[in-house]
């Protein structure tokens, strides 16, 4: 690795990551940027910098955000999203998103040399402790997510979403413009999809999966 970008809004981090790198490659050049406006200046210098490390918890242009932008401005160096979070659901949106590597902040060197080790080689990468929820996560509510998804019509979607805001079904049919009867049919369709026998499992089970907020 001869340059690395390392976008992250807590400078202590910023520093402490340089000095781990610079230990690992004492001849790399680490550019620093503090939020994404920087680090989109810092990529129009160096476009094909080697490897980009980035925080997902920033204030502004998130790094959720930002690895769109990335896509969008055709930038196709590595990114090792950084995160104290280590929830499968959030890992997994990452590499959706474009991500290369996933490390949680917590990790020691050892894990950076084998991250970049990877993704230099074109792998991705995430801790071994992590694999196994991840590959569980995709195998079992990933998989239910896609079939609760296509399972429910858009106004389906619409009455959950009013029911996770603890409205009643006399409330839906207002807001929807449409006959109780109708809504009544909708939730026992969606109860039917989430395998429950109330409002309130359903709603729980909608949350669980990240269906709705």
């Amino acid at each position: 690795m001869d340059n690395a970008l390392i976008v992250d809004d807590h400078p202590i981090f910023v520093d402490g990551l340089a000095q781990i790198l610079l230990g690992l490659y004492p001849n790399a050049e680490i550019l620093k940027a503090y939020n994404a406006e920087e680090a989109k200046a810092k990529l129009e210098q160096f476009p094909e910098v080697d490897v980009i490390f980035l925080d997902i918890h920033m204030p502004g242009v998130t790094g959720k955000d930002f690895l769109t932008e990335l896509s969008q401005l055709m930038v196709v160096s590595p990114v090792v999203v950084l995160s104290g979070d280590q929830s499968p659901k959030i890992i997994h949106e990452m590499f959706e998103l474009g991500a290369s590597a996933y490390l949680p902040k917590s990790v020691t060197q050892q894990y950076f040399q084998e991250c970049i080790n990877s993704i230099t080689g074109g792998l991705s990468y995430v801790p071994t402790e992590l694999k196994a929820e991840l590959t569980q996560y995709r195998d079992t509510i990933l998989k239910e997510l896609d079939y609760v998804k296509n399972q429910l019509g858009r106004r389906q979607h619409e009455v959950l979403d009013l029911m996770a805001k603890g409205m009643s079904n006399v409330e839906i049919s207002a807001q929807l413009n449409i006959a109780m009867s109708t809504v009544k049919a909708h939730i026992s369709n969606i109860m039917t999809v989430f395998d429950v026998s109330n409002r309130t499992a359903c709603v729980a089970r909608a949350r669980e999966l990240g269906l709705i907020d």
